[in-house]
C-alpha cells in the first residue's frame, strides 16, 4: 500500500475506532513511518538505533544489493528478509494454510513465509501492540496489518520460487480484460497506456532483489482500484485473482476492529474479525477505492473533510505527512526515551523478536 492508505486511511480507521484527532494523527504518522525508517535515514538524522528497529530498506540500499555481483551471503539475506518479512509481508503460511507442490525442502520452509491475511501471527502482533499501548506501536502494527491484505500471496524474501510470476497479467476492468505491459522499474506507471514498471527477471540467481516481495508484478498490489489476474510461480494451475478494492475495504474494517480492541472497546480480537461501517461510509470508501489514480491523497482528504465526522469537517483535514516531524521532536526532547520515535524504535525491535520467534530465522 502507499502513503494514501497508510497515512490518511489509518487516520480514518483510528477515528472511527474511537481515537481523538491528535491520537489518530500520531497513529497514522507512525503507520506511514514504517515505509520511511531506513538505516540510512536514521544515520543521516544522527539517531542511534539497533538494526532490528529498522523497518525498510531505502531505494539506494536496495540498489546496492541489486548491483552486488557476489552471491548473497546469509547475512545479506537475513538483513533484507528480516526487514521485509517482518514489516511488509508478515508470514501467514506457517501452518501450511496454502500448499505448493514440487518444492525442495528448503523451498518449502521458505514458502511458509508467504504473506496471508487473517493469520495467527497477525493476531499476536495486535495483542503485542495492545500490551505496548503506545500510539507509535499501534501505528506500526496497523501498517503491517494493512499490508497483509495488499501483499498477500507474496513473501518478504528475495526468492524466485515464491515471488516470480508466470505469463501475462490482465487487469479485469468492468467486463473487459486488459493485458498489461511491464517496463523497467525506473519508469513511471502509466494508467492510460496500461504500462506498469516491475523488476526484470534474473536468469542467474534464484535469490535476488528482483524477486523480493511483489517486485516482479510492480506496484499493482498497492493500487486500491486494481483488479487483476496473474499466475504466481508456486501455483500449479489456474490463476490468482486479486480484487484490491475489496481487500482494502477488509483491511480498513479489520484495522478498526484491532484498534477498538487495543482501546478496550472490544473484549477480544481474532482472525476474521472486522468492524461494521455504516452504509453511507462504506459506500463512500468503496467509491474512493475504485478511483483510478496512482495516489488517492486528494480523495482521502475529501473523505476526512466531508464524510468522516462532524468534528473532522469542522476542523479540516490533518496536515500532510512530514517525515522530519518525529526527528524535530526527538532533537528537542530532554529525554529521548519519551519521544514517539524512541517508542516506535522499541516497538519495531520487539516486533522483530516476535516474528523471528514465530516464523524462525531467515535463512534457516
Amino acid at each position: 500500500m502507499n502513503l494514501d492508505f497508510h497515512y490518511y486511511g489509518t487516520y480514518c480507521a483510528a477515528r472511527l475506532a474511537g481515537y481523538g484527532r491528535r491520537e489518530a494523527e500520531e497513529i497514522a504518522y507512525y503507520a506511514q513511518f514504517v515505509d520511511e525508517c531506513s538505516e540510512s535515514l536514521l544515520k543521516k538524522k544522527g539517531v542511534s538505533a539497533d538494526r532490528l528497529s529498522v523497518t525498510v530498506n531505502s531505494d539506494d540500499e536496495l540498489t546496492a544489493q541489486f548491483t552486488d555481483l557476489r552471491a548473497y551471503t546469509k547475512e545479506q539475506l537475513r538483513q533484507v528478509g528480516g526487514i521485509w518479512s517482518a514489516f511488509h509481508f508478515l508470514p501467514g503460511n506457517l501452518h501450511g494454510e496454502i500448499a505448493a507442490a514440487e518444492l525442495s525442502e528448503e523451498e518449502q520452509r521458505e514458502f511458509k513465509r508467504l504473506c496471508l491475511p487473517d493469520s495467527p501471527l497477525m493476531v499476536k502482533m495486535v495483542q503485542q501492540a495492545k500490551a505496548d499501548g503506545s500510539l507509535p506501536a499501534i501505528g506500526m502494527a496497523m501498517h503491517i496489518l494493512a499490508d497483509t491484505w495488499a501483499h498477500s500471496y507474496f513473501a518478504g524474501i528475495p526468492a524466485r520460487h515464491v515471488n516470480n510470476i508466470q505469463g501475462d497479467v490482465h487487469e479485469l476492468r468492468d467486463t473487459r480484460e486488459v493485458k498489461l505491459t511491464f517496463t523497467l522499474d525506473t519508469l513511471p506507471d502509466n494508467l492510460e497506456g496500461n504500462r506498469y514498471s516491475h523488476t526484470p527477471p534474473n536468469a542467474f540467481r534464484d535469490k535476488s532483489i528482483v524477486y523480493l516481495g511483489h517486485g516482479r508484478i510492480g506496484h499493482l498490489p498497492d493500487y486500491s482500484f486494481m483488479r487483476y489476474a496473474y499466475k504466481p510461480a508456486w501455483l500449479q494451475s489456474g490463476m490468482t485473482l486479486k480484487n484490491n478494492a475489496l481487500d482494502f475495504g477488509k483491511a480498513f474494517c479489520q484495522m478498526m476492529a484491532a484498534m477498538q480492541y487495543i482501546r478496550g472497546d472490544r473484549e477480544t480480537f481474532d482472525k476474521y474479525v472486522y468492524a461494521e461501517l455504516d452504509a453511507v461510509k462504506k459506500q463512500k470508501l468503496q467509491e474512493l477505492f475504485k478511483v483510478r489514480v496512482l495516489r488517492s491523497d486528494e480523495q482521502w482528504r475529501h473523505f476526512i473533510e466531508h464524510d468522516l465526522s462532524a468534528e473532522d469537517t469542522a476542523a479540516g483535514c490533518i496536515v500532510a505527512f512530514d517525515v522530519n516531524k518525529c526527528f524535530r521532536e526527538y532533537d528537542a526532547a530532554p529525554r529521548k526515551s519519551d519521544t514517539g520515535l524512541a517508542r516506535f524504535l522499541a516497538a519495531s525491535k520487539n516486533h522483530r523478536y516476535l516474528v523471528e520467534k514465530e516464523a524462525g530465522p531467515y535463512p534457516a
